[in-house]
């Protein structure tokens, strides 16, 4: 091949050569902010984690949730024993309203309450009926024996339910004073015990209740340190993606740029005395108001790592600066 051929080769390699470097550090520049957003994003996110941790220690969270294993345990040993206890008040109640006569006074009302219960009318069920007699008393034109036949159910009703809606602890309290039978004085003994276990389960209770809105308050502003989380976290994984794409190609850019420099190498040695010589170049850097000239040395470094196949980092380039 002749010497004119030869150069011409030459200047197309060195031209391929200036171009391809000129995307190879652009593609470095790319890649290499992709991956500082990408560890950017990560302080962020350890930085939310130690603020949710600190929100934490601030309310006593752990301490908190200790506290509510505990009376959880607790509620379940109470709750066996309450339910226990409930079942023999109640059975020893019925016991104590099948033995104790009834009173002229109350019989009707109590026969009334029964007949309630025997009907299986729920108090509110006996309210609707009531609210609908009412109603039908005071809006339709009735005979005097109907409105009279309606007049005396709703007295029952109200009656009954009255006696019905009334708790152990008035009736119980009523034999107590009236009956020192047996049974009453068992059932005496049998409420105490069951009203101090049923104040001690809804204790419990009203406990596991409170701290579980204290967790929920917690919860919400943990909540919205985790919604950021989350939010950074695609980004983090969109900006690591983002890099390994541009890396890729930036390691393309490299394997090519090695080829021509081998090339380039080959084509030197050919050429031999006839090679032409590389005229110094001077490249210019602005740090603040000072204009720095890049040496030589600089770009024959830059060099010898491209045809080696590496690249040259940002701490080279700062190494190097340093030196000059």
């Amino acid at each position: 091949m002749e010497k004119k051929a030869i150069h011409e080769e030459l200047i197309t390699v060195q031209n391929k050569i200036r171009d391809l470097k000129k995307d190879f550090f652009e593609k470095k520049k790319i890649k290499e902010e992709f991956f500082t957003a990408g560890e950017e994003f990560s302080e962020q996110i350890n930085s939310l984690y130690e603020e949710v941790k600190k929100i934490e220690a601030e309310n006593n969270l752990d301490e908190i949730n200790k506290e509510l294993e505990t009376h959880k345990q607790e509620y379940e040993e109470v709750k066996t024993e309450y339910e226990k206890l409930k079942q023999v008040f109640e059975e020893t109640l019925e016991k104590v309203k099948s033995n104790k006569k009834p009173r002229v006074t109350t019989s009707t009302s109590h026969d009334n309450s029964q007949d309630l219960k025997n009907r299986k009318i729920s108090p509110q069920k006996a309210q609707k009926q009531l609210e609908a007699l009412e109603h039908k008393v005071q809006t339709q034109v009735l005979s005097l024996d109907k409105e009279a036949e309606i007049s005396k159910e709703i007295h029952e009703l109200k009656e009954a339910a009255s006696q019905f809606n009334k708790t152990p602890r008035d009736t119980s309290s009523k034999n107590e004073e009236e009956d020192n039978s047996p049974e009453a004085q068992e059932f005496k003994a049998v409420k105490k015990e069951y009203y101090e276990i049923r104040k001690k389960y809804n204790t419990i209770e009203k406990k596991i209740r409170s701290l579980y809105k204290q967790i929920r308050l917690i919860s919400k502003d943990k909540k919205q340190k985790y919604k950021e989380i989350d939010k950074l976290r695609d980004q983090k994984k969109q900006a690591f993606e983002d890099f390994r794409e541009h890396k890729k190609t930036y390691v393309e850019l490299s394997k090519t740029l090695k080829d021509l420099f081998k090339e380039e190498e080959q084509i030197l040695e050919e050429l031999g005395d006839d090679a032409p010589i590389k005229k110094k170049k001077k490249r210019t850097f602005t740090r603040g108001n000072n204009n720095v000239d890049n040496s030589k040395k600089q770009k024959e470094f830059e060099d010898q790592l491209m045809k080696k196949g590496m690249t040259l980092t940002t701490e080279d380039l700062l190494s190097l600066q340093k030196r000059n």
